[in-house]
C-alpha cells in the first residue's frame, strides 16, 4: 500500500516500512522550520493493525495530529489526518493509495462479468446411417430436438442470471466500499468529537483557572489595567507622531526651499563683504606704500639735516676756539676794538645757526608724530 503526505506545494511519498522526520540531513523528510528536532518523529507501517503509526521521539515542541499535540507517544493514523511537526511549518495530509489492494477485486469482477460459454456443434461429421435411423425413429428425433431446445433456453436463462448476479455483485461491492468509507468517516468523526470534547474541557479548565487567579489576585488585575492604559497611551502617542511625520513631510519641501534661499542670500552678502574688504585692503596697501616712501624721504632729509647741524656745531666750536685765542692774545683795548668790529658778523652767524637748529627740531617732532601711524600701516600691510 502506498501512502503520501500532501501539502500545499508538493507531495511526499512515505517509505514502505519506516519514514524518519527531522532536521537532520539523513532524515527521509528533512524539515527546516522552527521547533523541529534533529530526529523529531517516525512514521511506521504496522502489519498487525494494517495502518501507519506516528511516533514522537520526545521532541521539545511535540507533533500535532489534527491539532492535537502528541509528545513522546505513538498514535495510529487514518487517511485524511493532518500532521504538523514543530511550529511555523506546513501542514501535511495523509493520503493512501488503495489501487494495488483493489486490483484482485477488479480481476474477480472481470471474470464474473465475462459472458457464459455458449454450446457449439460437434466437430465430428454426422454418420451416414443417421439418416436411415431418422426415418424409423421419427418420434425419438422430435424428443431430442425438444431437449436441445430446452437446453438452449436454459443456457440463455443461466447467462441472464449470471449477468444479473454480476450487476448485483458490483452493487454490493460499491455499497461495501461506501459503507467502509462511512464507517471510517464515523470513526474519524467520533475521534474528532472526543478530541474536541477534551479541548473544550481543557479550555473551560483554563478559563476557570484564569477567573480564579483574577479574583484571588487583585494586584494582577490592577497591573493588567495599567498595562492596558499604557498601551492605549502609547498607541495615541504613535498616532500623534505619525501625524507629525506626515505634516513634516508635507512642509519639508517648503522648509528646504526657504533654507536654501536664506543660504544663498547669506552667501551673496558674504561675497559682497569680501569684495569690499579686498578693495579696502588694496587701498590700505597703496597708502602704506606711499607712507613708507614719505617716511624714507623724510628720514633721508632728517639725516641730511643732522649732518648739517653737526657741521654747524663743529664750525661754532671752531669759531669759539678762535675767539677765545684772539681774546687771550689781544689786550683789552685791541680786544674791545676787535669786538666792536666783529660784533655784527657774530650776531648774524649765531642767528643762522639757531635757525638751522629750529628747523631740525621741527622735523624731528613731525617724524615722532607720524611714527605710530606708520607702524599701524605696516601691521595692516602684513595682515
Amino acid at each position: 500500500m502506498k501512502a503520501y503526505l500532501k501539502t500545499l506545494n508538493w507531495i511526499f511519498k512515505l517509505k514502505s516500512k519506516r519514514t524518519t522526520v527531522g532536521r537532520h540531513k539523513d532524515a527521509d523528510l528533512c524539515l527546516q522550520n522552527g521547533g523541529v528536532e534533529e530526529h523529531h518523529a517516525t512514521i511506521e507501517w504496522n502489519e498487525a493493525d494494517h495502518c501507519y503509526v506516528l511516533s514522537d521521539l520526545n521532541s521539545v515542541h511535540g507533533t500535532y495530529v489534527n491539532d492535537c499535540r502528541i509528545h513522546n507517544a505513538a498514535v495510529r493514523l487514518t487517511p485524511g489526518d493532518e500532521l504538523h511537526f514543530g511550529y511555523g511549518g506546513s501542514t501535511y495530509e495523509l493520503m493512501l493509495d488503495t489501487k494495488d489492494s483493489a486490483a484482485p477485486t477488479g480481476r474477480t469482477r472481470s471474470r464474473a462479468r465475462s459472458p457464459p460459454v455458449t454450446p457449439r456443434p460437434p466437430d465430428r461429421p454426422r454418420p451416414a446411417s443417421a439418416g436411415a435411423k431418422c426415418t424409423s425413429l421419427a418420434p425419438k428425433t422430435s424428443k431430442s430436438w425438444v431437449v436441445s431446445f430446452n437446453m438452449g433456453n436454459l443456457y440463455s436463462v443461466i447467462s441472464h442470471v449470471l449477468g444479473a448476479f454480476c450487476v448485483q455483485e458490483d452493487t454490493w461491492v460499491r455499497q461495501g466500499e461506501e459503507l467502509s468509507g462511512v464507517i471510517m468517516c464515523e470513526g474519524e468523526a467520533q475521534r474528532k468529537e472526543c478530541v474536541m470534547a477534551a479541548l473544550k474541557d481543557e479550555v473551560s479548565a483554563l478559563r476557570l483557572q484564569l477567573a480564579q487567579n483574577s479574583q484571588s489576585d487583585p494586584d494582577v488585575r490592577h497591573r493588567l489595567n495599567n498595562l492596558a492604559r499604557d498601551i492605549q497611551e502609547k498607541k495615541e502617542e504613535i498616532q500623534q507622531l505619525k501625524e507629525q511625520m506626515l505634516e513634516i513631510q508635507k512642509n519639508s519641501g517648503e522648509l528646504v526651499a526657504q533654507a536654501v534661499a536664506e543660504k544663498e542670500q547669506r552667501i551673496s552678502s558674504l561675497r559682497a563683504q569680501l569684495t569690499n574688504l579686498k578693495s579696502e585692503n588694496s587701498k590700505c596697501s597703496a597708502m602704506v606704500n606711499n607712507l613708507q616712501k614719505d617716511l624714507v624721504a623724510r628720514e633721508k632729509q632728517t639725516l641730511k639735516l643732522a649732518a648739517e647741524v653737526d657741521k654747524l656745531r663743529q664750525a661754532v666750536r671752531y669759531k669759539d676756539a678762535q675767539l677765545s685765542n684772539m681774546n687771550k692774545q689781544m689786550n683789552f683795548h685791541s680786544c674791545s676794538h676787535v669786538q666792536a668790529t666783529l660784533k655784527p658778523h657774530g650776531k648774524y652767524f649765531c642767528m643762522s645757526i639757531s635757525l638751522s637748529l629750529w628747523n631740525l627740531l621741527c622735523a624731528q617732532a613731525v617724524l615722532e608724530q607720524e611714527r605710530p601711524f606708520v607702524n599701524c600701516c605696516h601691521r595692516v600691510g602684513s595682515m
